[in-house]
């Protein structure tokens, strides 16, 4: 999404919700302009524009970027399975492949399924004298993991980026700490 775009979303921001962008100085609409485009620029206008149209059919305050990244995620991304649907995966999959067929069952698993599986090992699953226990454990780490999986998807592509150059440079100090104290 271009800058110019940007001011089409918030330009219906403020046709649905006139009293809170009012007053504002004309550096603050660039500000928030910058900003908007920087956090949304990962997606298309029309993609935006369904976004926080639901948005604003749903809140009575407008939304703020957070609320439209994740409307944009719940939009675009395929539904997830919740935590029992997933367990039944997992039962099925155990009774039709069993123990020897490990690679088949993973294969009939969804993808957040079969990475908690594959957690698990599914295999030990299999052998499990406690399915209880394994189930209570098994839907604790899937909904942890849609969470963690929810937000990352919200993180701007170019955020994830920066923040991947950050953890480099922040390991490039510590070894040249480390190396600095061998020396000394």
């Amino acid at each position: 999404m271009t800058k110019q775009e940007t001011t089409i979303i918030l330009g219906i921001l403020k046709t649905a919700y006139p009293r809170f962008y009012i007053n504002l100085s004309e550096e603050a609409v660039k500000e928030t302009i910058l900003l908007w485009h920087e956090m949304l620029s990962d997606y298309t206008l029309q993609t935006v524009k369904i976004a926080t149209k639901k948005l604003i059919a749903e809140m009575i305050y407008p939304p703020t970027i957070a609320d439209v990244r994740a409307s944009l995620v719940e939009i675009t991304t395929k539904p997830v399975l919740d935590a029992s649907e997933a367990w039944g995966q997992i039962k099925k999959a155990i009774a039709k492949y069993g123990y020897y067929q490990e690679k088949k069952a993973l294969e009939s698993m969804n993808d957040e399924v079969r990475e908690i599986a594959m957690r698990f090992g599914f295999k030990n699953l299999c052998m499990s004298e406690n399915q209880m226990a394994d189930r209570a454990h098994f839907i604790k780490l899937y909904d942890r993991y849609v969470v963690e999986e929810k937000r990352q998807k919200q993180i701007p592509w170019a955020i994830k980026k920066q923040q991947e150059l950050i953890v480099q440079q922040e390991l490039i100090a510590q070894q040249g700490k480390n190396i600095l104290k061998k020396i000394k």
